[in-house]
Order: C-alpha cells, then structure tokens, then sequence
C-alpha cells in the first residue's frame, strides 16, 4: 500500500539524472524530509546516497516516539552532521526545498533552490524552479557547474 502510493505521487522528471550528474561532480545526494522513512526510503532508487526522515511506527502496536519525528530545525542539524562527516564545508552545499519546513536550512546555505516553492521558502531561496518537467534537469547542470 505505501509502494502504491508513492509510485501515484507527483515526482520531478529526470530525478535519476541529478542524483548521477551530482554523483559525477564528486559530491554526494541527501535527501531529508520529515515525512516517513517507510515512505521516503523508496526514493533510493532514485539514486540518493543518504536519506534521513522521521522514523513513525510501522504497525499499529508500536507507539509514536517524538524524538524520532523530525522538525525543521533537525534539518539543518542533519545537513551539518553529514557535512562533517563527508569532509564537506556546509557553505559549499546546495539545498532544493518546497515549503518552510525548509526555512531554517535554507538560512544557513548560500545556495538553495525552491523547488514549487510557497512563497516564503520562493523569496528567501537564491534559485527558483517551479514545475515537474524535464527542465529541472536543465536547471540543475546550470546550478551544478
């Protein structure tokens, strides 16, 4: 059921080929969102190399745990730590995000992208792409260079 509904959600086209085109460059592709791990782990066949998401029980008997959920400000947290991690300077990194969950990650990066963005996370972002076609792809190799 969590297979069928991600394969019907709206993604990006060519999301393969930015993970590879970012792989080429030496760097690495982190994909960090609150939303669940059993869901956001099939986006490993998309070509990320880490992704970390909140952590919900996977069956009815097991309880939410709160530490496990991730907000906004862990976000951030999570990018910095795998910056260190990889040897990378943060400031050197780029973030796409959509929504103000993404707010506090994107203070604290130089080059960030708004991808369908709302209006907050559009004004505060360096770039902005709005769509899900192949131009993203266009877009990411002009970022990337």
């Amino acid at each position: 059921m969590v297979r069928q509904a991600f394969e019907t959600t709206p993604k990006l086209k060519n999301i393969e080929d930015v993970t590879a085109l970012i792989r080429r460059g030496g760097g690495k592709s982190c994909l960090i969102t609150m939303s669940p791990d059993f869901y956001a782990h099939h986006l490993y066949d998309y070509g990320f190399d880490f992704i970390e998401a909140s952590r919900f029980p996977t069956c009815t008997e097991e309880q939410v745990e709160p530490e496990k959920i991730l907000s906004p400000k862990d976000k951030a947290v999570i990018a910095r730590r795998l910056c260190r991690q990889l040897g990378l300077d943060v400031k050197d990194c780029m973030a796409f995000g959509d929504s103000m969950s993404d707010y506090i990650l994107f203070k604290e990066l130089e080059h960030t992208v708004s991808i369908n963005g709302d209006p907050q996370i559009r004004a505060l972002a360096r770039y902005r792409y709005d769509g899900l076609d192949d131009a993203f792809l266009s877009v990411c190799r002009e970022l990337l260079r």
